[in-house]
């Protein structure tokens, strides 16, 4: 519903000099790293924040990519909010 217009799972590998896999961003070839990011949704109704999602982000372009597990409970997070119909709803993953 609301995120799919969010959903980011373009995933590109590149390899390191020790084989280890390296994942690329595909905007700009930077290289991403695992973190966290604050993801915002309007619903129409109010808004729902949810802070410390994991993500992949990257090192010099600053694109994120939220995993598919991930999206589905935000997907779930910002369902039960839009239930709440509360204007502003702010939560922790």
């Amino acid at each position: 519903m609301i995120l799919e217009h969010t959903r980011k799972f373009i995933k590109s590998a590149g390899q390191k000099g020790n084989g280890r896999k390296v994942e690329r961003c595909p905007m700009c070839g930077g290289q991403k790293h695992q973190g966290t990011t604050t993801y915002t949704v309007d619903t129409g109704i109010g808004l729902v924040i949810v802070r410390n999602v994991r993500a992949e982000i990257c090192a010099q372009c600053g694109e994120e990519w939220i995993d598919n597990s991930i999206a589905q409970e935000l997907e779930r997070i910002v369902n039960e909010a839009g239930k709440k119909r509360h204007q502003v709803e702010v939560l922790v993953m």
